[in-house]
């Protein structure tokens, strides 16, 4: 996870001096939920000593893998329900971290060529023509996936998701091969630690979510493409699929995300500006 805001602080000078920061925390095991308490406390600390603030050139990353890594049927879930949201995701987030002018978020239908005028539906059929028996191992050095010319190896969701290596769009798939990490970019700068829990705890539901429902024969068209149907996208129950382990469920926490939905209309939705 790795947060960019600007700290104020008096303990640099005797006047204030506007310092650009950025967070980055070490590995944090989901299932554990005291991972909560110790972003807490890193922020109760810098809060104590700083006046924190932000602006539009800061966004938060938050960086996701699984103990066994990421097959590629996992990410093409993953990129299904990423395709299928993105307009209700969008409503989420500030305008300037969804429209032409996000460097550093793109959007998918917003900006990649091959998914503009389509419907989630169509992009989605992209990419359900990935050959799903091809496999990555997981965690590997970059170099064994280097080619004679010095080509890095590209995860086929990669290669969909981001053309040509660029990492700078809403979703990041280009660490696949390296570290079997998703990154989440669209966030914006955050300020307190609610806020930074917030868009963890929504990024980590998303990808379970779409581990368990947006598999090839699952029907993502259930869900409306607003705010109310990823909601309804983002209830996953330990009863209603009694083959996962227990602890797949057991660290969510439905009351962190109700705090990021709160205000939004449930009709909400957000189409890409081209």
């Amino acid at each position: 996870m790795s947060v960019d805001s600007c700290f104020f602080s008096s303990e640099l000078c005797s006047f204030i001096i506007p310092v650009g920061i950025e967070l980055i925390s070490p590995i944090l095991r989901f299932n554990e939920s005291r991972f909560r308490d110790l972003v807490r406390g890193v922020w109760d600390r810098i809060s104590r000593s700083c006046t924190i603030s932000t602006n539009e050139s800061c966004g938060t990353h938050v960086h996701i893998s699984q103990d066994t890594g990421f097959h590629v049927l996992d990410a093409m879930a993953i990129a299904r329900a990423v395709l299928h949201f993105e307009p209700a995701i969008n409503a989420l987030v500030p305008p300037h971290r969804r429209d032409p002018g996000a460097e550093y978020c793109k959007t998918f239908f917003g900006h990649d060529k091959k998914f503009q005028g389509m419907t989630p539906t169509q992009a989605i059929a992209k990419v359900n023509t990935i050959d799903r028996d091809e496999d990555v191992p997981p965690f590997v050095e970059l170099n064994e996936f280097t080619d004679p010319f010095g080509e890095t190896f590209a995860h086929p969701i990669a290669k969909l998701m981001n053309p040509g290596g660029d990492r700078s769009y809403t979703w990041n798939f280009t660490s696949l091969p390296r570290t079997s990490t998703i990154e989440f970019r669209q966030p914006p700068g955050v300020k307190t630690a609610a806020e930074t829990l917030q868009w963890v705890e929504f990024a980590i539901t998303f990808v379970k979510a779409a581990l368990l429902k947006a598999k090839p024969d699952d029907n993502l068209e259930a869900f409306n493409v607003n705010v109310g149907g990823l909601k309804e996208f983002l209830k996953i129950k330990a009863e209603d699929f009694p083959r996962e382990p227990a602890n797949f469920f057991a660290t969510c926490d439905g009351s962190i995300l109700e705090q990021l939905f709160d205000g939004v209309n449930d009709l909400a939705r957000e189409p890409p500006l081209l």
